[in-house]
């Protein structure tokens, strides 16, 4: 490890006001990404996104500028309905933001909409498939999870080498590896998309 990283993990550790002004920095530039990414891959313009959330084109492209706009929770519940996605705040230990930013990319960053979410439109649907690859070996570690063409979800494991496929539709969207390392089978299937 670093000694400036290990400078900043101390002072991080040590300093709550150090942890607020971390925390600030990295989501002054992680949430304008996400909203200008979902804003680009829908082909809006920031008119078009102004218009959807009834504020003004001005206020959109300072919401797009790292730093340039304080988030409030009704800015970014107007965003999502606008895009057509939930929002989700939680707390997660500073490993796993600075993973999520790490594995960030504007270019493949892209959301189902509520429109084309099986996962919450047939939940009976998805909730079997989830279940069919659960009690095909609960509790093995995957080395990869990836959606073919056809929305069937392929699952391989570490522990014995099976592989197991299930129809979920289009809402199982999880990147073609397990990020960060090797998952639980059952914490991906609760998760969702993690």
């Amino acid at each position: 490890m670093s000694n400036e990283r290990s400078d900043l993990i101390s002072r991080l550790v040590g300093n709550a006001e150090t942890r607020r002004s971390f925390l600030r920095a990295k989501l002054n530039v992680n949430i304008p990404s996400q909203i200008r990414a979902l804003r680009r891959r829908r082909e809006m313009t920031q008119q078009e996104l102004a218009d959807k959330t009834g504020m003004k084109q001005s206020r959109v492209s300072a919401i797009e500028s790292p730093g340039a706009v304080n988030f409030n929770l009704e800015t970014l519940v107007r965003l999502a309905a606008a895009f057509r996605v939930a929002l989700a705040v939680q707390f997660v230990p500073f490993s796993e933001m600075v993973d999520l930013e790490n594995e960030f990319s504007q270019d493949r960053f892209d959301v189902t909409t509520i429109d084309d979410d099986a996962a919450f439109i047939e939940p009976a649907r998805f909730s079997r498939a989830s279940d069919d690859l659960a009690r095909s070996d609960s509790g093995d570690v995957l080395r990869e999870m990836i959606e073919p063409p056809n929305d069937r979800l392929r699952v391989v494991s570490i522990a014995d080498g099976w592989e197991r496929e299930a129809r979920v539709g289009r809402a199982a969207v999880w990147p073609p590896s397990v990020a960060g390392g090797e998952r639980n089978l059952n914490d991906l299937v609760r998760s969702g998309t993690r």
